[in-house]
């Protein structure tokens, strides 16, 4: 679960990743690309960004 911005929450976000492990894991980076895309007024989360960092996630619990 996560909120923002501290003062005065404009978003909260709950995000569950079936069989990914640990929230640290890939939950904590989608909700933050949610919560930056809603304060942030952007269109769209960074997708390509969000790929990034969960293959290297994969790859560091694989190896």
């Amino acid at each position: 679960m996560a909120f923002a911005p501290l003062e005065t929450p404009q978003i909260a976000v709950s995000v569950i990743v079936e069989n990914a492990g640990g929230g640290s894991t890939h939950a904590a980076h989608l909700a933050r690309a949610m919560t930056d895309a809603w304060l942030l007024e952007d269109e769209t989360p960074d997708v390509d960004e969000v790929r990034e960092i969960l293959e290297q996630d994969d790859a560091n619990l694989d190896g």
